[in-house]
């Protein structure tokens, strides 16, 4: 954790929470870089969309 900042992670998925905002994130700037992956983002209503989305 760093700061409010919460970063789980889980099987391959890595879980940013950011309830200061992503623009304040001390970890985002260089995410992509450490995990030597793309690191698509969403926020949580687009999380729910697309779980619902599944669901049916």
């Amino acid at each position: 954790m760093v700061g409010s900042e919460v970063y789980p992670v889980k099987d391959k998925v890595f879980d940013l929470h950011t309830p200061d905002g992503i623009d304040r994130s001390k970890l985002i700037a260089d995410i992509e870089a450490f995990l030597k992956q793309p690191a698509p983002a969403s926020n949580l209503n687009t999380a729910n969309k697309i779980a619902t989305i599944l669901d049916k």
